[in-house]
């Protein structure tokens, strides 16, 4: 029957390797392995005959998993000399219509790519504003029936406090030009100060609208923005795409001319050379609403660009497709364009190229410059997974080997040593049979609390979860620590409450 079985495993080991015609390792692996292991089984007989079948399912199962893995390219890296403040996202665009494009960040992992499914690829370098709305505070504010008109300010570093973040309110007497820091002429902000505005209509109606202390801010470490090169132009980006919205903007107190604006995007230029920012006021005018008030005035939504006459370069070492496996946490590269193939493999939008001592120089001409590949994504797959195709050969082939040497060294040791593992295993056995099971049986269990049986069913969640993969590394550490020594704890405690029953 052995016999039989040997020679009906080799033959189908044979075929499997057959089949794969050396271009699945899976196959050819599994395949050479079931064959050899036949064939030493024949040979050696014995022990070895009682292990082939499970051998078989260890390294059908392991190689099965192994190969399960997608090594397609998952995640992307870009290494910059000098990033010069610019955010990196990978756009892709599929062919499929019902596919939705994405867009990806830097160091983030998606399921998948699909770079076969792709028909364009673009690494965008988003420009960080170099102000936000909610970086600029309400100086004034007026409203009429049509309109309503707020100035909104920022001057040195976009740092602001609230007042209430402090114990005192310090007051600054312009009249006598004295600054009062000391707490007997300063207010003390537990007293909840509340400060009040008028609002003034056009019917001359008063409102007085009041704000509390944690409403209001105030500056700290003044600074100021320096450039290298003249800025040639402000971009403000209104978020909220609101066309009946208009905006003035005041640089260094002088009005700019406003250039054009389309989908919430507004330009300004400057008609002198200004190489420093010491403050910036936006004048925000847009339709009055129904019974409206500063209390419904909102903090302004805008991101605010500059647009230097020379701007820094976005110097770019190499760029980078990875492979993500979240199980081991690890980043596997995949496919690299240095700067000489980025030079010809990709083109420019809003910037120019140029390589500089192996380094490739983007130069931005707008705030959203980006690098589209030239070549089909799918042609970039393919070669990212080919890097892979020795690494896969090797691991299959030795995977394979090391369970065949365990296989053959676990056959050839059980037939040598037999007699004396046996001889092991009945003292085992009567030790259980004489020892273990009485003494068990005289065990005389109290009433199990309820903290015992939380306590077990902690232990039990616990070894769960170590057992079985988690995401995160460290709560599994932290298990592992606090179970290995808590157990033995949980075992003298539970012995602890029983006692023995003497005949």
């Amino acid at each position: 029957m052995f016999k039989v079985i040997n020679v009906f495993s080799a033959v189908i080991g044979l075929i499997i390797a057959l089949l794969s015609k050396a271009q699945n390792p899976f196959l050819l692996c599994f395949g050479c392995g079931i064959f050899v292991a036949s064939i030493f089984t024949f040979i050696i007989k014995k022990h070895a005959k009682y292990l082939l079948i499970p051998f078989i399912i260890i390294l059908g199962g392991g190689l099965f998993f192994f190969n399960k893995i997608d090594f397609k390219a998952n995640s992307f890296k870009v290494d910059f000399f000098d990033a010069s403040d610019y955010q990196t996202y990978l756009q892709i665009n599929y062919f499929n219509q019902d596919t939705n494009n994405i867009k990806v960040a830097q160091g983030e992992a998606v399921p998948d790519l699909g770079l076969n499914r792709a028909e364009q690829i673009n690494f965008i370098f988003e420009k960080d504003p170099l102000l936000i709305g909610e970086e600029m505070i309400l100086t004034d504010y007026q409203a009429t029936e049509q309109t309503v008109e707020a100035t909104w300010y920022w001057s040195g570093d976009s740092n602001f406090k609230r007042i209430i973040d402090s114990q005192y309110l310090h007051i600054y007497d312009p009249v006598k030009n004295i600054y009062y820091p000391s707490t007997e002429h300063a207010f003390d902000l537990s007293e909840m100060i509340n400060f009040y505005v008028i609002d003034t209509l056009s019917n001359d109606e008063l409102l007085f609208n009041q704000i509390s202390v944690d409403d209001l801010y105030y500056q700290t470490r003044p600074g100021y923005y320096n450039f290298n090169s003249p800025l040639e132009s402000i971009l403000i980006h209104d978020l909220e795409a609101n066309d009946a919205t208009n905006y003035d903007v005041y640089i260094n107190g002088k009005l700019l001319k406003q250039e054009d604006s389309e989908n919430g995007w507004y330009c300004y230029v400057f008609s002198d050379q200004v190489d420093v920012i010491e403050n910036v006021m936006v004048v925000e005018t847009r339709p009055s609403e129904t019974n409206f008030s500063i209390n419904l005035l909102q903090p302004i939504n805008i991101e605010i660009f500059t647009i230097e006459s020379e701007p820094d370069p976005i110097i770019i070492e190499k760029l980078s497709l990875y492979k993500y496996l979240g199980s081991i946490n690890k980043f596997f590269p995949f496919y690299d364009w240095k700067a000489n193939t980025l030079q010809t493999e990709y083109s420019a939008n809003e910037g120019e190229l140029h390589i500089e001592n192996n380094l490739l120089y983007l130069v931005p001409t707008g705030i959203t410059p980006s690098l589209k590949l030239m070549t089909p994504p799918a042609t970039i797959e393919a070669l990212g997974l080919a890097n892979y195709k020795s690494t896969i050969l090797f691991v299959n082939i030795f995977s394979t080997v090391l369970l065949l040497v365990f296989f053959i060294g676990s056959s050839v040791f059980l037939d040598k040593y037999r007699k004396i593992l046996q001889k092991n295993l009945n003292k085992v056995e009567n030790w259980v049979k004489n020892k273990l099971i009485p003494t068990l049986q005289k065990q005389e269990w109290r009433t199990v609390k309820p903290f015992t049986i939380t306590v077990i069913l902690f232990f039990l969640i616990s070894w769960t979860l170590i057992i079985f993969p988690l995401n995160n590394n460290g709560l599994r550490i932290v298990l592992i620590v606090v179970n290995l020594l808590l157990s033995p704890l949980l075992c003298f405690y539970i012995f602890s409450n029983s006692k023995v029953r003497h005949p």
